[in-house]
């Protein structure tokens, strides 16, 4: 990942918050860069998610009638 950006280059990943936020902040920082959580938004589940949300909350993925996530914006940065 590092080697694919100029120095000074930024990474952003637009994530959901059911994949593990720190795990991939932590991937990310492993492969050279500094992270942060640059944007936080809590959304309602988009139509793929809304028509699995059963399927979800059976594998006990979601809470029974949760139908909403936290998207993030990680911002991954190479060092000069």
């Amino acid at each position: 990942m590092r080697a694919q950006l100029a120095p000074g280059g930024v990474l952003l990943l637009v994530h959901s918050s059911r994949c593990g936020i720190e795990e991939s902040c932590q991937a990310v920082r492993q492969a050279g860069l500094r992270t942060e959580v640059a944007v936080r938004r809590r959304i309602p589940f988009g139509p793929l998610v809304s028509a699995r949300a059963d399927w979800f909350e059976e594998r006990g993925l979601v809470a029974p009638g949760v139908r909403h996530e936290e998207l993030v914006v990680i911002r991954g940065v190479r060092s000069e």
